[in-house]
């Protein structure tokens, strides 16, 4: 007895390609699409990490730039268990790039994420902003001191002019 098979049906994929048939029967089968397909999602990449194209923020990094301004304002108290469900609400946008910013922050030592929890904002602690302040001016310092050494004759005369007008 001879075995009917099916015609050869479009997949999604193939159909994109503009190939027909099952997966690896074309010439273009799937091994050469792969390269393409996985080269376009590291060129699209995590959705915080890039500006689009047209130079607009993605909305990680706006929910990134709302939420560091709910902590430094203390909107957000220092100390404060949040959810993502909370904070997502509060700044208007889905739950993944609020978890995507919230794991910057985290980075940043604003917030901490406690698994099973949620979010803790991060205790002021006053020591450490002292010695953080030590340290920049003396960065600052040692920056400026260097950049007058390497300043031209032109550039130092700008700089006299802005001091006399503060």
């Amino acid at each position: 007895m001879k075995t009917i098979r099916a015609a050869p049906r479009a997949t999604r994929s193939s159909a994109r390609r503009g190939a027909v048939g099952v997966r690896g029967s074309s010439s273009n089968s799937s091994a050469d699409a792969l390269p393409a397909r996985k080269a376009r999602v590291r060129r699209n990449g995590a959705a915080g990490s890039r500006r689009r194209g047209n130079g607009a923020a993605t909305l990680a990094e706006q929910a990134y730039v709302r939420l560091e301004e709910l902590i430094t304002t203390l909107k957000l108290a220092p100390g404060a268990s949040v959810s993502e469900g909370e904070l997502a609400r509060a700044v208007g946008m889905g739950r993944t790039p609020i978890r995507e910013a919230l794991h910057r922050l985290a980075r940043e030592h604003l917030i901490r994420i406690i698994p099973r929890r949620g979010i803790v904002i991060a205790p002021i602690d006053v020591g450490a902003q002292m010695r953080l302040l030590e340290l920049r001016r003396s960065v600052e310092s040692m920056v400026a001191a260097a950049a007058a050494r390497k300043a031209s004759a032109e550039e130092r005369a700008h700089f006299a002019e802005l001091a006399e007008r503060f």
